[in-house]
């Protein structure tokens, strides 16, 4: 509580709007009796304020699911996200069945499902089989997608059968990797989400 001594002024600083959020820097100046007013005696308060979703805006912004064992693949997805700026949840899952128990349990909208192949118990292919079984699951529409070193032409085949989003043969450099995970995020962030 300020005594008659103290005065406690602010004004709003800077305004800044951009697509993602609302941003208000607010200095808070204060001045005692033996104290002068300046930016020595200021706090900078920042303010940041996120536009409330609309339904079409949810999907897109709700979490990625990715079914990836590797550790340094994990890292790469991680990197991506920062560099693109995207506020996104990202869960990963090393086994296809943790991913499904997710699904069956969860209230989110996930944006994208990103799955390898070759992860244990449950693989990628059987995760995406059993999503299609399971009425409640396939009407949620979630894109999926792999990512994987497998170029099998007769897994290829397989994969389409099941009705998949795109299939990415996984490259051996970091850049590679970096930039097929960037153009299947940009891809679903521009496009009509099927669950919006």
């Amino acid at each position: 509580m300020l005594n008659n001594q103290e005065k406690l002024l602010f004004t709003i600083y800077v305004v800044v709007y951009d697509k993602a959020s609302l941003v208000i820097e607010i200095p808070v100046f204060f001045k005692q009796s033996t104290m002068q007013f300046g930016m020595t005696n200021a706090a900078i308060m920042r303010l940041i304020i996120y536009p409330p979703l609309n339904n079409n805006d949810m999907a897109k912004h709700g979490p990625l699911l990715i079914l990836e064992d590797d550790e340094d693949d994990r890292e790469i997805y991680v990197n991506v996200l920062k560099e693109m700026g995207m506020r996104n949840e990202i869960f990963f899952f090393d086994a296809g069945d943790a991913l499904l128990t997710y699904l069956q349990t969860t209230t989110d909208r996930p944006m994208i499902i990103i799955a390898d192949i070759n992860v244990p118990r449950m693989n990628g292919l059987e995760l995406r089989r059993q999503i299609n079984l399971d009425e409640r699951l396939r009407k949620k529409s979630i894109p999926f997608v792999f990512l994987t070193t497998i170029e099998s032409r007769e897994i290829v085949d397989e994969v389409y059968d099941l009705t998949v989003q795109g299939y990415f043969i996984k490259k051996p450099f970091y850049d590679d990797i970096a930039r097929q995970i960037r153009t299947v995020l940009e891809y679903w962030l521009i496009a009509r989400h099927p669950n919006q």
